[in-house]
């Protein structure tokens, strides 16, 4: 069961990084061609109609990428592309960039948050009230009279 969960709890992870690049382009208007999780050629693909964007599954599960359209250094872009990555602006790729490790982050301290909200730690032990008052111990209440 644990070698099970521990693939699960990757493939979030890269989901959830990799997510965070792809909505953060296509926010700053970037053209998404393919949105993989795992590497190598994809065996589960479906292209949307929407965006044009190729979503797939591929057979190496150790990681993932987004691919942007001009993020290739090979790749030759057209200067006019507004859609393509080094033709955006400076702020809007290092978001793109940053929005990967930003998301893990984020869902880090939401499932840590929701975790210890919804389950929390059982304990006998009491954290405020009093226990008992000795007898002949002299006290006042909060308006400083005796009783």
């Amino acid at each position: 069961m644990y070698p099970l969960l521990a693939i699960l709890s990757l493939g979030f992870l890269i989901v959830v990084h990799e997510g965070g690049h792809y909505f953060v382009a296509r926010w700053c208007g970037m053209r998404i061609e393919r949105f993989s999780i795992g590497f190598g050629p994809g065996i589960f693909k479906r292209k949307s109609k929407k965006t044009g964007t190729t979503f797939q599954i591929a057979p190496i599960p150790f990681g993932g990428f987004v691919e942007i359209r001009g993020m290739n250094i090979a790749e030759d872009v057209d200067p006019d592309d507004t859609a393509a990555y080094p033709n955006r602006p400076a702020w809007q790729r290092f978001l793109t960039i940053f929005a990967g490790p930003a998301t893990n982050y984020l869902s880090a301290i939401v499932l840590a948050f929701a975790l210890y909200t919804c389950h929390g730690v059982e304990s006998t032990w009491r954290w405020y009230g009093v226990a008992d008052v000795q007898e002949h111990y002299p006290f006042e209440d909060l308006c400083g009279s005796r009783p």
